[in-house]
């Protein structure tokens, strides 16, 4: 692995770049110098072979001409003449024994006209292979008149020979003298030649080699033939187990015999070897010197990247800092100024990216994790106290004045927490919660603390003009040093206690223990809630609403009930808020609806068609499928859309008009009418009433029970019945309990009146049987 690295780094890779460059050009030098002084000596070799062919043929003319003139002496020699025609053999063997040692031939013959072999002297040592007159050369060359040359083929040996005529003074036969041509001869011939010059010979007939010799048999037969097939090229090399030659073709006769002369080519290149090793040693060393070099250099030249190389890797690693180098060159200082540029470029985006990461984006105040931080710090050490303040009716103030008003109003209500904080650390932490950490556990000066800031709720902030009341919670935890609580437990319970004080509605509570006890015993009424819906529990009463002027019972409204097993008697007072904030809401109204559908399409069949008045949830206006579910269920149980009447509350208008007024919308186009429940309770509901899709409105009971005495209560009911004639809607009065109140809303022209002056809510059986009873009255 560290090798593979290390030849991955730039001024290596640049050094081996720079020798590869440099060994390239050497090696290419060399190749044209090797090729020229290759060329240079291939050619010293042609001309020392053309030189040396030229040698051998004067020295075997020479040899020939030694002979023959030997040979014409003898045979113009009178007694040997003689002897020859008078056949007297001992005197020619003895003459032709004396010619041959005298010119040192290998064989002397004498043949008469008729080609017979008439005398044979065979100098040679060994017994030699007979001579035949097969042997001989042909007639052309043995009836000459004229001295010839020619080559002889006995018993596999060559015999380079000289055929002279003996005349008296007509020819009578002929003086044959002959060499043999084999290993001693060739390097006898070879001494009298250069260096490096060899010899071969060979005869070959009808394409067949029949006799080869060459000095101590360096040359193979079957590399004679291929030079002899090669012999038309001016310059044939072999290769031999003896070594490389060059080899030039030199005929000796006409009848297949010839001579082969070679140059050792390893001779001729002897002398360039010590300047080839030089050439070789010097490229090798300038290699190494070259790579030494390159990589000095490299790595001085690169320095600026191996800077930038180091200043990336911290960078990788968080530490963003610049690089500062002197004696760069243009590019390299252009390079590091736009690395420069980008880690400050990144610098920026990372401190933007933390502040964000760490703070609220809409206020700027630190976020939930940097509020855990910072208290995870001061618990260990000193304890700490969480103040977590809870904006109330925020979604209102977004609903009905728009979403930058909100908006605005959380980024004021934030400033003002911070700046009565006194240097403490102050943080959004959820969507309408701030949370302030004091670095102490006290209870009273907490306590103190929260209260003076909780001051901000007692003045409204102004925004584009209009004053907004600024309702607030407060919830506090405590912590003292080394208690091993997180910080996120610690948030946790103040949360806990800012949502206990807004159930109870007090302006602080401090966290105690056993409130998470209490919140799980809400998710655990849940879940027995559920039960009880399915085992008869939970169940609905009707109470009467009657006609205020014919006293007559005109329909009723269907209440929730719980009456638990393990419980007792629930009020919906305790568990509807525990369904609304669970989410179970939406399936308990949805059982509500058809339990009440139900009992209103079974009374329709005993003719007893009465309005059944629903109550709805502020869930069910956000949901887009409510009125299909309507739908649905009024074909399924076969009840009229006109005997039906929706009722919602002020609050839950409120919290999201736009969609409430569609579903509105929707249900009265189912033929349903839609009544506000509650009228009066909430402080928006005025300038909604020209917007909203009613049919009636439900007068709360808070300003009907004391309303025979209370001028303040009369002149309420009184304004609003006047407001609900003007719009065209009926008027329902609850909390009746006394005949001053029934006359009263009477006679100021209330529709209809609901309460315990005429009958408490009943289940169905008994509801039918007050209907009856009052019909009769």
């Amino acid at each position: 692995m560290a090798k593979a690295v290390f030849f991955t780094r730039f001024h290596i890779k640049l050094a081996i770049v720079f020798a590869a460059l440099f060994g390239l050009i050497q090696v290419t030098a060399t190749l044209v110098m090797m090729t020229l002084i290759t060329d240079t000596i291939e050619d010293e070799i042609a001309a020392d072979l053309s030189y040396a062919s030229r040698v051998f043929e004067r020295l075997l003319d020479q040899q020939r001409e030694s002979f023959s003139d030997a040979a014409t002496v003898l045979a113009r020699d009178f007694g040997f003449a003689t002897a020859v025609a008078t056949n007297e053999r001992a005197t020619i063997e003895s003459g032709l024994l004396n010619l041959a040692s005298r010119i040192d031939a290998d064989r002397a013959i004498l043949v008469d006209l008729d080609h017979n072999i008439i005398g044979d002297v065979d100098r040679l040592e060994g017994e030699q292979a007979p001579l035949t007159a097969r042997d001989l050369p042909g007639p052309d060359i043995l009836d000459s008149d004229d001295p010839q040359s020619a080559d002889m083929l006995v018993g596999g040996a060559i015999f380079d020979m000289v055929i002279v005529p003996i005349k008296a003074p007509v020819r009578i036969g002929s003086i044959i003298l002959g060499v043999r041509i084999d290993n001693a001869y060739a390097r006898a011939l070879r001494d009298l030649m250069s260096d490096g010059i060899e010899l071969s010979f060979h005869v070959q007939r009808d394409g067949d080699l029949v006799s080869a010799a060459s000095d101590d048999a360096l040359i193979s037969a079957a590399a004679l033939m291929t030079i002899a097939a090669n012999a038309a090229q001016t310059r044939v090399r072999t290769n031999t187990p003896a070594g490389a030659f060059m080899s030039m073709q030199v005929p000796l006769s006409a009848d297949g015999a010839t001579a082969f002369v070679h140059y050792r080519r390893s001779a001729a290149y002897s002398d360039y070897y010590p300047m080839v090793v030089t050439v070789l040693a010097s490229i090798s060393v300038g290699l190494i010197l070259v790579f030494v070099g390159s990589a000095f250099l490299a790595r001085r030249a690169t320095r600026p990247l191996r800077m930038l190389t180091s200043a990336s890797q911290d960078a990788a690693k968080g530490d963003l800092r610049a690089v500062h180098s002197d004696n760069q060159t243009y590019e390299f200082r252009v390079l590091t100024d736009n690395f420069n540029q980008m880690i400050a470029a990144v610098s920026e985006r990372e401190a933007t990216i933390r502040f964000q990461a760490e703070h609220d984006r809409q206020t700027g105040l630190p976020n939930r994790n940097s509020i855990e931080e910072s208290l995870a710090k001061h618990i260990p050490q000193s304890g700490a106290a969480v103040l977590l303040f809870r904006l109330l009716e925020l979604d209102t103030v977004r609903n009905t004045l728009g979403y930058q008003t909100a908006e605005d109003m959380i980024k004021l209500v934030g400033e003002q927490v911070k700046a009565r904080a006194g240097g403490a650390l102050v943080g959004r932490v959820s969507d309408t919660g701030f949370a302030v950490i004091l670095p102490s556990s006290d209870r009273d000066t907490v306590l103190v603390r929260a209260q003076d800031m909780m001051a901000i709720a007692s003045e409204p902030v102004l925004l584009d003009g209009i004053a907004l009341d600024v309702h607030m919670r407060c919830g506090i935890a405590l912590s003292a040093a080394d208690t091993g609580i997180s910080a996120s437990a610690l948030l946790k319970q103040a949360n806990i206690a800012a949502m206990q004080a807004q159930s109870l509605k007090k302006t602080i509570v401090v966290y105690e223990a056993g409130s998470e006890a209490l919140r799980e015993d809400r998710l655990s009424i849940v879940s027995d809630l559920q039960r009880g819906m399915q085992n008869g529990e939970v169940f609905l009463v009707y109470q009467p609403k009657i006609d205020a002027n014919s006293r007559a019972v005109v329909g009723c409204e269907a209440l929730l009930r719980w009456n638990s097993e393990v419980r007792g008697f629930m009020p919906p007072d305790e568990f509807i808020p525990i369904a609304e904030a669970t989410g179970f809401i939406r399936e308990l109204s949805r059982w509500v609806i058809d339990t009440a559908l139900a009992q209103c399409a079974y009374w329709t069949k005993s003719d007893m068609a009465l309005n059944m008045s629903i109550n709805l949830s502020p869930e069910d206006l956000r949901d887009v499928a409510f009125v299909d579910y309507i739908r649905g269920r009024l074909q399924y149980f076969g009840v009229a859309p006109e005997r039906v009447t929706f009722e919602l509350t002020e609050n839950g208008l409120i919290e999201d008009p736009d969609a409430a007024i569609a579903v509105m919308g929707a249900l009265r186009g189912l033929g349903c009418a839609v009544s506000i429940d509650d009228f009066g309770t909430g402080y928006s509901s005025l300038s909604y009433l020209k917007a909203l899709p009613l049919d009636e409105l439900k007068i709360d009971k808070s300003f009907v029970l004391e309303i025979a005495v209370e001028k303040a209560d009369q002149a309420v009911v009184e304004a609003a019945l006047s407001i609900a004639k003007r719009l065209g809607l009926s008027v329902t009065a609850e909390g009746v309990e006394n005949l001053e109140s029934v006359e009263f809303l009477t006679k100021h022209g209330c529709d209809q009146l609901q309460g315990y002056y005429f009958s408490r809510p009943l289940p169905a059986n008994d509801f039918r049987a007050f209907v009856t009873q009052h019909a009769q009255t």
